[in-house]
């Protein structure tokens, strides 16, 4: 047990324990190269104050048989990490942590070998949530980031609220993510981009499978597809576009795209759909010229009280307005039992 000790300027490491079970919590670490190292089974890091290290705090743990018990990282305060502020890699679970103010290049949360980051407040950071070799991002508040959640590799992104980012989740190289009932809004340039190969860049394929995701853009693309993709299916999610362009797809995808059971909600001239140089207006542009949404619907999808009582959407001004804004669905929403 390390508890309610203070360090700082500790080269290399703050706290290191390789000891199975560990428990570190109540600490004060500041300007560390590494401020907790742990690697061992069932190491708890929790209720700790890390500022200015190179790497927050770094949890591995990759066992040789399968194993039930994780390491846990939780309740931890993380600001202004150099290069990662937590770093976990197989089977840790990252959660209820409040990581912020992650400068270029460094990011708030990394996560590989398996990795779940849950529950997690992450803002101000260049990049809040790096998914770099496969793991999952689970009911995490994610906003005021240059990137909300990057995805490189294989992942599962389910029910994390995602606004008030530049972009609020990128696909980018090859893997297989699957998307799943996350609210995305008021994101400035797009809710959900995925890059695909381009000719001439060494670059993979991605496939995406994006479903019954809540999208709401104020101007800017609610899903932006760039360069070539493996496959990406878009299914029972809800565009609601105050502006801007549903979906937009900047090169031709012959059969890798498919489209269907979307709610489009488009107010202030939004568009469906952008293929390449085409603008298509509603729901039935898309089906009719694309193929695509034979089975979708227009309309409005009646959220409870997207701006909340203080009626200010998302972070604006510089303040986040986040926490009461409510997009469930009033009951008799069109949206409630429409999908497939």
């Amino acid at each position: 047990v390390i508890r309610g000790n203070r360090f700082t300027d500790a080269t290399p490491t703050g706290i290191q324990a390789d000891a199975v079970g560990a428990l570190i919590e109540n600490n004060t670490i500041s300007n560390a190269g590494t401020g907790v190292l742990v690697s061992g089974q069932g190491a708890v890091v929790r209720n700790n104050r890390i500022s200015g290290a190179g790497v927050g705090i770094s949890a591995a743990y990759r066992p040789d048989r399968p194993s039930t018990i994780s390491t846990l990282v939780q309740n931890n305060t993380v600001t202004a990490s150099l290069e990662i502020g937590i770093d976990a890699d197989g089977m840790v679970l990252v959660s209820s942590n409040i990581v912020t103010d992650h400068a270029s290049p460094a990011v708030a949360i990394q996560l590989s070998g398996g990795a779940t980051a849950s529950g997690n407040t992450g803002s101000n950071n260049d990049v809040a949530i790096f998914v770099a070799g496969n793991g999952t991002v689970a009911g995490n508040r994610v906003f005021a980031n240059r990137l909300g959640i990057l995805v490189q590799s294989d992942a599962l992104i389910s029910e994390n609220l995602v606004y008030g980012n530049d972009i609020g989740i990128l696909i980018d190289l090859g893997g297989d993510s699957t998307v799943s009932n996350n609210v995305i809004y008021a994101n400035t340039t797009a809710g959900v981009r995925i890059n695909g190969h381009v000719e001439g860049e060494l670059s993979g394929s991605p496939s995406a499978d994006l479903r019954n995701n809540t999208i709401h853009q104020r101007n800017g693309i609610g899903i932006r597809i760039v360069g070539e993709v493996d496959t990406v299916a878009l299914r029972n999610n809800i565009y609601w576009m105050d502006g801007g362009t549903a979906v937009s797809a900047a090169l031709a995808f012959d059969n890798s795209l498919s489209s269907d059971y979307n709610l489009y909600y488009l107010t202030n001239q939004a568009k469906g759909f952008q293929w390449q140089s085409y603008s298509l207006a509603g729901r039935l542009d898309v089906y009719y010229e694309l193929g695509l949404d034979e089975y979708g619907f227009e309309g409005n999808p009646n959220f409870e009280d997207p701006d909340g009582a203080d009626n200010l959407l998302g972070f604006s001004a510089g303040v986040d307005h986040g926490g009461d804004d409510n997009f469930r669905l009033k009951a008799g929403s069109l949206a409630v039992d429409h999908g497939d």
